[in-house]
């Protein structure tokens, strides 16, 4: 979105080999897109602190907020297991444009994603969503809705993938598809043994094409992203801890992200954004420019209120009271 001061830090996901690279030129492209409390130059003026309370009455998704700034997002289709509809990823936009916004702000500080109770699914658990809605796909009347499908599919995935503020996955139940590539494309994920986690496309004659077949050799390597993909194979979530693809199999994965992202919201959001910040940007533009930004960042980052309230917190022996400044 034109409006997320916190750009993915490198938008082509196979950048060409530079024969001349120059680490210190990247990081510096890289701060320059920088929202101003973390660049090093000026960029462009914050948005005005936003009332989230006041986001819009959304129709797919259930959004509420937890003390400490912690924002639950439901997935809510369950007569359709929270299948991907062209409104539920127009929603996830809206709300990462939302949120983004104000991404030096201290009003939320992490986002977790969970899919709703569903009468259809094992007698009424939770699941995450079972991908791209084929009943509603062959309803499509023409090439225009069949591209704007999937336009929302890929572009609701980004969004959250370029979100500044950190995103967890409480995978309950079943993610397939596009409902997997939308928890690949948060920060952290967890999720349970018995739930069903699959890429389905190839045995449908296509393939992930929601960022997964890109983001899936990231997470998990090569060897097992093809795997996973040219196989169509359902795999149980006790299968993919060892891949590395989730951070936990847990009895609750609801309560298990939940408790991850409030451990991350008592933390400085400016820190946690800006550690995202240099991962993402070395992950994306390799390691040479991912250091370099973090040289570059870092500095700027003991000059902020939050990092003198810590060093007074500790000193004066309590907690640390942090407000994103």
């Amino acid at each position: 979105s034109p409006d997320n001061p916190y750009p993915n830090p490198n938008p082509n996901p196979n950048p060409k080999p530079n024969p001349n690279p120059n680490p210190n030129a990247s990081a510096m492209r890289i701060a320059s897109r920088l929202p101003r409390r973390l660049s090093l130059t000026p960029t462009r003026n914050l948005a005005p602190t936003r009332n989230y309370a006041a986001l819009p009455a959304f129709e797919e998704l259930r959004v509420e907020t937890r003390p400490g700034g912690v924002l639950t997002v439901e997935l809510r289709r369950p007569e359709r297991l929270n299948a991907l509809s062209e409104t539920m990823g127009e929603e996830i936009i809206t709300l990462i444009d939302a949120v983004s916004a104000d991404a030096a702000a201290p009003e939320v500080r992490a986002l977790v994603f969970m899919g709703s109770e569903c009468d259809k699914f094992r007698g009424g658990q939770r699941c995450f969503s079972t991908g791209r809605d084929l009943i509603r796909s062959a309803e499509h009347k023409n090439e225009q809705e069949r591209q704007y499908y999937m336009s929302v599919a890929l572009e609701s995935v980004l969004a959250v993938k370029r979100a500044p503020l950190p995103t967890v996955a409480a995978i309950s139940g079943a993610a397939f598809g596009w409902g997997l590539e939308l928890a690949c494309a948060c920060d952290l994920r967890y999720t349970h043994a018995d739930a069903t986690l699959c890429f389905p496309e190839t045995a449908l004659g296509i393939f992930p094409g929601a960022a997964g077949t890109a983001m899936l050799p990231q997470l998990i390597g090569p060897t097992a992203a093809k795997e996973m993909i040219f196989t169509a194979k359902r795999f149980k979530g006790s299968e993919v801890v060892g891949l590395g693809l989730v951070n936990g199999v847990v009895e609750d994965p609801v309560a298990e992200a939940l408790g991850a992202a409030d451990a991350i919201a008592a933390n400085a959001p400016l820190g946690v954004r800006g550690a995202k910040t240099v991962i993402e940007a070395t992950a994306n533009g390799g390691w040479a420019a991912g250091l370099e930004l973090s040289r570059l960042l870092r500095p700027k980052l003991t000059d902020t209120d939050d990092h003198r309230e810590a060093l007074k917190a500790f000193a004066e022996k309590r907690a640390p009271h942090f407000q994103g400044k």
